[in-house]
């Protein structure tokens, strides 16, 4: 049943009516004014913040905005935010960033909230941050592509990427909505945003995080345009409106700053609505940052060395020569965290021709499909580095418990950059496909939802066994 757009043309006839009440019955309304449906544009701010960078991109029906931060961050590429808050010293206002070696720094930002370890305070940083970050983001519209919305009434939406091990815990998506609730009260205040204002918007009673209305009014928005999604769902948004989309089995590896995000999930459409049972999911703290801290410990040659995130991570090629690091040294020191890697994914696939889809078509040997290769994704700043390229590749070869084979993600064409174009879609793609209404996102059918299958049940169909009763 198609309830989630009935939902969404249902909301719209309200918005509709309620207009019509704003006329007396005799009253015309002024030709000049904007009061028709046509005349409001439905606003998304897709927000991927990471615990690295922060992405966003505003999204709209014909177009969607790629939003730099320039002299915020570095002008390779301008669309990476560093995940930091300064704290100006005397006046205790929040910044993006600071020249002032005085100011205090706050670059530990989403960890907490990944590993479920948050404070008040944490909650509080967070939001300031993203408040900065959503008031530079309409700010940038506004100044940019004032003309093109003049007179509109904008109708905003902000969806948030949750890591896909996370997306189905209640409380940390309350939590994120409310750290996004908060930052936007305080993105559209004019006075500055500081940490004690913040505590006027959030605050923690019994043991959770919540929004709280503050005394100065400031305007809200409704908590039904406030959506947090998995971001292996919203990195697919290009693939899913192209032509290379095939449904069935897939697989996503993020590789970031922090983290490596692993998702295997299939692609489905149910009553004309994509649908996305996840069958398997883990997060490990193996991004790039893991493997430099590594190599620099344990190479000395290497002190000398200033690794950018803004840059592509350096060959092995460019560390030996540059360096002088022997290549079997580099593979001595690389090896615990290529079988880290490896086996993680690995596992996880074993997992899921076990437990969760044993007739998968790639590994069963009544289909066609049997040893055929599961299209993958290899997304994120990290997996352009040689280390996890090289390592991913190798599941081309490796028949269990099945062989891998990469896709790219395809550049969709509505999407715009202020600037030239930054090169790989990949950083980018979370925060294009949060830019999306949320009714089109899809449908994500958590692990939770799919009945795990006994070894003694493997001739039952996988099909019965990952559709809800709502799905019928």
């Amino acid at each position: 049943m198609y309830w989630r757009k009935l939902l969404k043309v249902f909301a719209e006839l309200i918005a509709i009516l309620r207009r019509g009440r704003n006329f007396e019955i005799n009253e015309r309304p002024d030709p000049k004014s904007r009061n028709s449906e046509e005349d409001s544009i439905r606003l998304v701010i897709g927000l991927d913040f990471g615990t690295c960078f922060t992405k966003v991109v505003i999204g709209e029906d014909r177009v969607r905005y790629a939003i730099p931060f320039n002299g915020l961050t570095s002008a390779e590429n301008p669309y990476l935010l560093p995940s930091r808050l300064y704290v100006r010293a005397r006046t205790n206002v929040c910044e993006l960033s600071t020249e002032s070696q005085h100011d205090d720094l706050y670059d530990n930002l989403k960890m907490p909230l990944i590993d479920r370890s948050w404070s008040l305070e944490d909650c509080v940083r967070a939001s300031a941050y993203l408040g900065l970050v959503i008031k530079h983001a309409r700010n940038w519209l506004a100044d940019t592509h004032g003309l093109t919305y003049e007179n509109r009434k904008r109708e905003w939406f902000i969806n948030i990427g949750l890591p896909t091990a996370s997306f189905d815990d209640e409380e940390l998506k309350s939590v994120y909505k409310s750290i996004v609730e908060a930052a936007w009260r305080a993105s559209a205040q004019d006075e500055d945003i500081t940490l004690e204002r913040m505590k006027q918007h959030i605050h923690e009673e019994g043991g959770e995080i919540s929004g709280l209305q503050s005394d100065n009014e400031a305007p809200e928005l409704p908590a039904d345009r406030i959506n947090t999604f998995p971001e292996f769902a919203a990195q697919l948004a290009g693939y899913l409106r192209s032509s290379l989309r095939r449904n069935g089995l897939h697989v996503t590896v993020d590789v970031g700053g922090g983290t490596m995000d692993t998702t295997i999930f299939n692609v489905e459409e149910f009553d004309g609505e994509d649908t996305f049972p996840v069958l398997a999911r883990e997060v490990h703290e193996l991004g790039v940052n893991h493997l430099a801290e590594t190599r620099l410990s344990r190479l000395p040659q290497l002190a000398e060395w200033e690794y950018s995130p803004f840059e592509h991570f350096p060959t092995n090629e460019f560390i030996q020569s540059n360096f002088n690091v022997d290549k079997e040294r580099l593979d001595e020191v690389d090896l615990p965290i290529k079988i880290e890697v490896a086996d993680a994914i690995r596992q996880l696939l074993r997992d899921t021709k076990r437990d969760r889809y044993p007739k998968a078509p790639q590994w069963s040997r009544d289909s066609n499909e049997f040893g055929k290769p599961v299209r993958s994704f290899y997304t994120g700043g990290g997996s352009l580095a040689d280390f996890y390229a090289t390592l991913l590749s190798r599941f081309e070869r490796e028949v269990t418990p099945c062989r891998l084979r990469e896709s790219r993600l395809p550049i969709p064409n509505d999407f715009q950059f202020a600037n030239d174009r930054p090169a790989g879609f990949d950083r980018m793609a979370v925060a294009y496909g949060l830019s999306y209404d949320p009714f089109d996102i899809g449908r994500i059918v958590g692990v939770d939802e799919i009945e795990k299958i006994e070894q003694e049940d493997t001739k039952s169909t996988f099909r019965k066994k990952y559709i809800g009763k709502e799905m019928m």
